[in-house]
């Protein structure tokens, strides 16, 4: 953190893009794009301390589907 940079600010913004992206990998599922949903939780995976425990289940069957189609 800078001096300049507000205290909890970059927690923040790590929390704004955790879940940002848990939203677009939610958007992707919606339309049917399962590789991309599960693309997004991989990338969430790789950045962050993996992904939370209610998507271990979506993750597996979004796989499933994006197999299928």
């Amino acid at each position: 953190m800078s001096a300049t940079e507000p205290p909890g600010r970059r927690d923040e913004e790590e929390d704004w893009a955790r879940d940002r992206t848990l939203a677009w990998a939610e958007e992707a599922a919606r339309n049917g794009d399962y590789f991309s949903a599960v693309r997004w939780l991989d990338t969430l995976e790789a950045i962050d301390d993996g992904i939370p425990a209610g998507y271990r289940d979506r993750r597996r069957r979004w796989m499933r589907l994006a197999q299928v189609s």
